[in-house]
């Protein structure tokens, strides 16, 4: 819904489950320094980062503040048993 019909990338740790359910490609962090997947990145004309703040292969906390300084802010969160925030990486 938030793609509005664009190419869209998400960088998740949740590869499948978030590519199926979003139809957008999805790609993993890097988890040793900030970085987006470059075919995300290229082939996608908006790009957000999804976090499962109590979920498995997230960044570290002092990396998800680096990644967090690379975006532009939260523009989707959820609430209850598995809480997830979207940020906007490009274009959304």
């Amino acid at each position: 819904e938030l793609a509005d019909d664009r190419a869209c990338g998400v960088v998740t740790s949740y590869v499948p489950q978030v590519q199926w359910y979003s139809g957008c490609r999805a790609g993993v962090y890097d988890l040793e320094e900030v970085g987006f997947p470059r075919r995300i990145m290229a082939e996608s004309e908006v790009v957000w980062m999804i976090r499962v703040p109590a979920g498995k292969r997230q960044p570290d906390d002092d990396l998800w503040q680096r990644y967090l300084a690379e975006t532009g802010g939260l523009v989707f969160e959820t609430e209850g048993s598995r809480p997830v925030e979207v940020y906007s990486v490009t274009g959304g």
